[in-house]
């Protein structure tokens, strides 16, 4: 297989045409942010023969190494930080109704992870398959805060959250969960020091 190279100019994408473009080339949301940041061209070289994508902003090389085939089922690499608040919401769908609740979330989650630092995940239960719990996870608590401002305030938002609520058979339940994990104690220890 032959390399491929697609630049990018930074100056004639917004931010969330970046992210896309980067993720689908690089399979990382972070590499967007990088690169959004730095506002200079990109090039992105995939297919190269060691099976990896490299990107480099300017002249420099920003691919990370650690992600090199370690993708999961939907192209992208493990999440590298692990989240301080989680909002779950539990909810029933109708009869024959996940197709439909797949296909919104394939449309909304890019919007919803838009802000950098949020990851949304869904799980689906074993006992009732018509019953899911969508996870919302944040990486800090002032991503947290932005995003319940962005819940309150933003119409696209709205707007999604509407349509989500036509394919549910009732209102969520909803729970907010801090991570304390770090504060487990091992061995008569903080395990947070």
């Amino acid at each position: 297989m032959q390399p491929t190279s697609r630049r990018i100019c930074t100056r004639s994408l917004m931010w969330c045409d970046l992210a896309t473009a980067c993720h689908d080339y690089v399979g990382t949301k972070r590499m967007a942010e990088v690169v959004a940041l730095h506002r200079q061209p990109v090039l992105i070289v995939s297919g190269l023969p060691t099976g990896t994508t490299e990107v480099f902003i300017g002249n420099r090389r920003m691919s990370d190494p650690s992600h090199r085939g370690r993708h999961d089922r939907s192209g992208r690499p493990p999440a590298r930080w692990r989240p301080a608040l989680a909002i779950h919401l539990r909810f029933e769908i109708a009869e024959r109704g996940e197709q439909a609740l797949l296909a919104f979330l394939g449309d909304a989650i890019p919007f919803y992870e838009q802000l950098g630092g949020i990851r949304i995940r869904l799980l689906r239960s074993l006992d009732n398959p018509r019953r899911f719990t969508e996870i919302v996870e944040y990486r800090d608590h002032p991503t947290y805060e932005r995003d319940q401002k962005r819940v309150a305030a933003d119409s696209t938002m709205r707007s999604l959250l509407d349509r989500w609520h036509t394919l549910l058979v009732a209102p969520p339940e909803t729970e907010t969960y801090e991570d304390v994990t770090r504060r487990i104690v091992k061995g008569g220890q903080d395990a947070g020091k």
